[in-house]
């Protein structure tokens, strides 16, 4: 059954390339069928609580700012000199 409001199978296969995983790889690593990972990622299937767990523990989605080591302030008033931090 199509899905379309569904937007996560794009969004699984971005984070698949993110990782450098084709279909066979992800599928292996999450105990997924590969014919299951193209149907999730092209929306003609929704994937189970179980089977997304698998998916985003084979490929964690990065937390954004999580490592970023510099000072936002300190950076943009160095691009701008009438901004003080």
């Amino acid at each position: 059954m199509a899905t379309a409001s569904w937007i996560g199978g794009p969004v699984l296969r971005v984070l698949r390339l993110a990782h450098g995983y084709d279909q066979e790889t992800i599928a292996r690593k999450a105990n997924l069928d590969r014919s299951s990972v193209s149907r999730i990622e092209n929306n003609k299937r929704r994937p189970s609580a179980s089977a997304l767990t698998a998916w985003l523990n084979t490929c964690p989605v990065p937390v954004i700012g999580k490592h970023l080591e510099i000072d936002l302030a300190e950076l943009i008033s160095s691009q701008h000199d009438w901004i003080r931090a």
